[in-house]
């Protein structure tokens, strides 16, 4: 996942914070992370995740709330991943395990 915020909103937040960095390197970075961008998305594909850090807290927490569920549950194409979570699944049950337990990250197909 990565956050994303313009240059003008990153340079503000530098300012505000008590140990601050000379503006030439948070636009360099800035400059380095928006490069790198296309780069992620070629590699993570459809799991990868932008937010947009130039809204309220409340606001983004929303939306990346939203997007982490949404890539908790994915559609599996291969038959052994179908299979390993039927097998995680079922030794949950066994085990008498709730649904908050770890493998609630996997739901059905």
């Amino acid at each position: 996942m990565v956050t994303i915020l313009t240059l003008e909103t990153a340079l503000k937040r530098n300012q505000l914070r008590p140990r601050s960095v000379p503006d030439a390197i948070v636009i360099q970075s800035h400059k380095q992370i928006q490069a790198n961008r296309q780069k992620l998305k070629n590699i993570f594909g459809s799991n990868y995740v932008e937010v947009d850090n130039d809204f309220d807290l409340a606001h983004i927490n929303s939306a990346v709330y939203k997007k982490i569920n949404k890539l908790k549950k994915p559609k599996y194409s291969k038959q052994m991943a179908k299979d390993w979570v039927d097998m995680e699944l079922e030794m949950k049950k066994q085990a008498g395990q709730k649904k908050s337990s770890v493998f609630g990250l996997f739901g059905r197909r």
